[in-house]
């Protein structure tokens, strides 16, 4: 394993963690070395690897600047005087009492013993207190180091209070995740040392999934090193490996922010099928859109020339508060399992800025119209949820506001033949099926409830390239839904419409009515 392989044995050695480092190596130039510490960070950081690299220090017979020389025979053997015991599997207080009798004993070569406890916040309450006589009165010849992936600040529980007792009898330094240009040259000594050409879209993709975690990053490696057997290792080679949730993502990003977000539905279902974690993905594209904020200043950045390129472009289709909206809403999801209109309502929710609150509330109003074989679709009314959409209300009047000056100029309407006073009806969503949805022949106005109607509007949401057309027949016209096409044309009866059966895929719009007042 690559990790093991190249796993530090110095503090120069080190990947990130400086100010640790810099402190632990003036505590061995200085001899002030405490007896307690917590180590607490992310996993694949250097917690453990940075325990052993002081317990080295420490008994070296000729550190140099606080760094073991690696050449004497304290360095070569010295396993002797490390104790490490994985607190994950062994939690219990009989564990704590062998411990006690074990550092009783002075070790038989050098100056301290060593004992790494990882896992530390797995410790049972009663191993905890049992620990805490050892961490408040250490032996001289023993160096005590809590290494821990959790959190340990948590009050509540008898458990968390025992080990935040614990802690507190320590040194502690927090590890943070490692830079990706860290890792990156990491990564580019190894393949060097291994002799193995990598294209640098490989290392850099690598450097990103890993998320901070030198360890994972060294493990991605090793996996695409062995799994391609070419000479250099292309990222068409391993992309199922680094970056294949990250393609998924960005598809999505980019279907949500074109504002073509009915289009990533089967997108999203596509990606269940095949198997991925839509979990993954969600959070995957919330980093996407955090990226494309920062895009634009220039920052060294490890995506490739064509992602970013595409970041760039997805920058330029929408606003600041609008990627905010999706990394606020994406992050909230905390489930990887796919059910029946979750992922269809983000994206809803995305398309109209959060028109629907909740599944649930999704689910009630969703309303099947089939009334004499004369409609057929789904619809909701979004003044069902006024809290919640009164922003997206306000903006889509907003929109339909802006377009009707042209309307007006445009027809050649006189001022005379437009109401002095109107209003909108309510905003719906309407979803016609495909192969089945359709609205058969009809115009606006046909009923008491809707005589007051002069006008209607509404907008495509997604293009539909088979099918699905409004079609008037009595003008020999047909208008093909291409998403962000906006519809007006009087309600009256010289208006005979009909909203033909998509056939390619599902059709989407948002609309509304003009009333007199």
């Amino acid at each position: 394993m690559l990790y093991n392989k190249y796993r530090p044995k110095t503090f120069t050695q080190m990947v990130g963690q400086e100010p640790v480092v810099r402190t632990l190596r003036n505590a061995i130039t200085l001899d002030r070395v405490p007896h307690t510490f917590l180590f607490q960070g992310l996993r694949g950081t250097g917690k453990t690897t940075l325990a052993r690299v002081l317990s080295l220090a420490v008994n070296c017979e000729s550190h140099i600047d606080g760094d073991p020389c690696l050449q004497c025979d304290m360095c070569k053997n010295p396993d002797n005087n490390i104790l490490e015991i994985d607190a994950g599997s062994n939690r219990g207080v009989e564990y704590i009492e062998e411990l006690h009798d074990t550092l009783r004993l002075r070790p038989l070569k050098g100056k301290r013993r060593t004992v790494i406890i990882d896992e530390c916040h797995m410790l049972t309450e009663a191993a905890a207190n049992a620990a805490l006589k050892l961490f408040e009165e250490p032996p001289e010849h023993v160096i005590l180091i809590l290494c821990t992936t959790g959190q340990t600040n948590n009050p509540e529980t008898k458990v968390a209070k025992a080990f935040n007792t614990l802690a507190s009898r320590c040194m502690k330094f927090q590890f943070a995740a490692v830079d990706r240009q860290d890792i990156y040259t990491k990564l580019q000594y190894i393949c060097n040392q291994e002799k193995r050409k990598v294209e640098d879209d490989v290392l850099r993709g690598i450097a990103r999934k890993s998320k901070g975690s030198v360890r994972d990053a060294e493990s991605l490696l090793d996996s695409a090193l062995t799994f391609s057997d070419a000479s250099i290792v292309m990222i068409n080679d391993v992309r199922w490996l680094i970056s294949a949730e990250e393609d998924k993502a960005l598809a999505l990003l980019e279907s949500l922010c074109s504002m073509r977000p009915f289009e990533a539905i089967p997108l999203v279902t596509e990606f269940y099928e095949d198997g991925f974690n839509l979990y993954a993905i969600a959070r995957a594209a919330t980093e996407l859109a955090s990226e494309t904020l920062l895009i634009s200043l220039d920052e060294e950045s490890f995506y490739s020339d064509s992602q970013k390129e595409r970041l760039f472009e997805i920058g330029k289709m929408v606003d600041t508060n609008y990627l905010l909206d999706i990394i606020r809403s994406l992050g909230q999801l905390k489930t990887s399992t796919f059910s029946d209109g979750k992922v269809e309502l983000e994206v809803i929710r995305k398309s109209v800025k959060g028109a629907v609150a909740t599944e649930q509330e999704y689910n009630k109003n969703l309303t099947h119209t089939n009334l004499k074989d004369h409609r057929h679709f789904d619809e909701i009314n979004l003044n069902h949820f006024p809290e919640e959409t009164r922003e997206t209300q306000l903006s889509v009047y907003d929109r339909f506001k802006n377009v009707l000056h042209r309307y007006k100029k445009e027809t050649g309407l006189h001022e005379r033949a437009w109401p002095e006073n109107f209003k909108f009806e309510e905003i719906r969503i309407k979803r016609y099926r495909m192969g089945r949805g359709n609205f058969l022949d009809h115009v606006d106005v046909g009923s008491y409830d809707s005589a007051m109607r002069f006008l209607v509007l509404f907008v495509y949401l997604n293009d539909v390239e088979e099918g699905g057309g409004t079609e008037f027949p009595e003008l020999d016209l047909t208008v093909t839904p291409k998403c962000g096409t906006m519809l007006l044309f009087p309600s009256t009866w010289t208006y005979l419409h009909r909203g033909n059966t998509p056939i390619s895929n599902d059709k989407y719009i948002l609309g509304s009515y003009l009333h007199y007042v």
